[in-house]
This record gives C-alpha cells, structure tokens and sequence, in this order.
C-alpha cells in the first residue's frame, strides 16, 4: 500500500500528515479505511512518532500488505467472531437469550476498544518517505 501526502504538523510525538483530496474520496479501497480522519481537504492521519522531514514536505506513507491484512482483521472481523463466540459461549451456559445478546454488543466493543488500544502497534509499521523531486506533480 502506499499513499501520497504532505506532513502538517509534527506533535506530542506523533506526525500528522494531510492525504490528498482524491484519496479521501476513495475511502472505501484504503487500507487506511477508519483510521484517518477524512473531509472535503483529505484525510488526515497520524502517524506515532516524530519525524526529521519537516514540515510542508512532500511524502509517500507505505506499509506492508501483511500488516494491513492484520490490522483490518482486527477491526473489522474479530469484534464480530467474538460477539459470536460471546453469545454461544454464554447461551451453552443457559443464559437468557436478551443477556447473551447484550454480552455479544460488550464483548464486540470490548474487540473494537482494544484495538485501538493497541492501534500504535499497527500503525508503527507505516513508514514515511519523502517524495523525490522526478516524482513530484509539476
């Protein structure tokens, strides 16, 4: 996967970097899809850790397939096989049907909490990199 953008700020050890407007309208394809934060501008995405590129710099954000795959699997998939396994696991332990129900929706956003929890993990493999000057749009 890799992205264009532009560095905007550099804070409280993180990078923000602003993607480009067509990619916030292409937020459905992104491997990035709920992690940055798109509007009419772009999408903006914070990457943890600081850079030396400054900022105004042109870069290209790149990660590697597997991480993407991964990083989707637990924001996506596992919070609904856990609210699966959740709701067979307490209606076997012959729970009413509206608690199993219930504990399903707590332990899906107890998947999605813990995922963000540990979103620095995924997004730690983004890497960043300037956009040589043959690559830049005239």
């Amino acid at each position: 996967m890799e992205k264009r953008g532009v560095i905007i700020g550099i804070e409280h050890n993180k990078t923000l970097i602003q993607l480009g407007s067509g990619e916030a309208n292409n937020c459905g394809g992104c491997k990035l899809h709920g992690i940055c934060r798109p509007d009419k501008t772009g999408a903006v995405i914070e990457i943890p850790g600081s850079t030396h590129y400054s900022i105004g710099t042109e870069v290209t954000l790149t990660m590697n397939e597997t991480g993407s795959i991964v990083g989707a699997f637990f924001l996506f998939i596992f919070p609904v096989i856990s609210a699966v396994i959740s709701f067979i696991l307490f209606r076997s332990l012959n729970f009413a049907e509206g608690i199993c129900i219930l504990i399903s929706f707590i332990s899906m956003i107890a998947s999605v909490a813990l995922f963000l929890l540990f979103e620095r993990l995924f997004l730690g493999h983004i890497r960043i990199n300037p956009v040589e000057d043959s690559e830049k749009l005239p």
